[in-house]
């Protein structure tokens, strides 16, 4: 059966919606400038932590990963740089999908083992409406989603009495610090991109990539300070090196915990460490 046809007035109100939505996501200056092609997803988002982070990180880093489409669009830009920073976003986002995943999916297992499931709930939820403009921001809204699954299901865990507080504790810390070491990473590597950038066009002579220089600027440092703040407000949160380093280390220690390990014959106790679970089982039908 064909869709049903849509009365002009109902897509109006669609696209004002999607417009209202950038507004609030980007501010009204920068939604009057925005000339490019974006797409728009629904998403909920259910723990106060995650619905944080969206709100401090994602605006900042839509804007500084769109820069890059600025820049490509000038032929004189050298492509290695922008290609080194495109590359790292995607390659970094992959590992921490691949780290949620696997920390969720071990909490699932051990409840199932003890005979429970994740059935823990929210009785509230942000929706939102969210502005996409660059391929990495899309993968950056999955990833937060993927966090708010992982707080969901320790949630889960805790009340059934599959894990301690403090096991709980360790999941998340290690998975939401991954999250904001990726931020941290592109506020970073920014820099050597805006140096590339000023390079190509030191007289100012390029509106566009004046602007674009400008926003870049202006988002690092308005992320940089909202960090700042949640690192002094919890000291847990604070990264203690360099953003990537850390990064690397997260995924790496959290992907490889409980690899190549045997399932235990009986249902794990709730003391038992997460890594008991194997990634083999962790793995399985994710």
């Amino acid at each position: 059966m064909a869709n049903k046809a849509q009365h002009p007035s109902e897509l109006n109100t669609v696209q004002d919606e999607e417009r209202q939505a950038f507004i609030e996501t980007f501010g009204g200056d920068y939604t009057q400038g925005f000339q490019d092609p974006l797409i728009f997803r629904p998403a909920s988002f259910f723990n106060p932590a995650v619905r944080q982070q969206y709100k401090h990180d994602f605006k900042v880093l839509s804007r500084c990963l769109f820069a890059e489409y600025i820049y490509r669009r000038r032929p004189a830009f050298n492509p290695a740089v922008l290609d080194h920073f495109a590359n790292l976003c995607t390659t970094k986002l992959a590992g921490i999908k691949k780290l949620l995943t696997l920390n969720t999916t071990r909490v699932e297992q051990l409840l199932v083992q003890n005979g429970y499931k994740a059935d823990g709930a929210y009785l509230n939820c942000q929706n939102k409406i969210v502005p996409i403009i660059h391929a990495s921001a899309l993968q950056y809204l999955e990833v937060l989603q993927l966090l708010d699954k992982l707080y969901q299901t320790t949630g889960s865990a805790v009340l059934n009495g599959v894990l301690s507080a403090d096991q709980r504790k360790d999941a998340e810390l290690t998975c939401r610090k991954a999250v904001r070491a990726f931020g941290s990473m592109v506020r970073a590597e920014s820099i050597a991109v805006r140096k590339e950038a000023q390079r190509l066009d030191s007289t100012g002579s390029d509106p566009e990539l004046q602007q674009a220089l400008e926003m870049q600027a202006s988002a690092v440092a308005e992320a940089g300070a909202a960090s700042d703040a949640e690192e002094a407000a919890d000291q847990t949160l604070a990264l203690g090196g360099a953003p990537q380093a850390v990064l690397d280390g997260l995924v790496a220690t959290g992907v490889a915990a409980g690899k190549g390990r045997k399932s235990a014959a009986a249902p794990a106790p709730a003391a038992e460490s997460l890594a008991a679970v194997p990634e083999s089982a962790a793995t399985a039908g994710a």
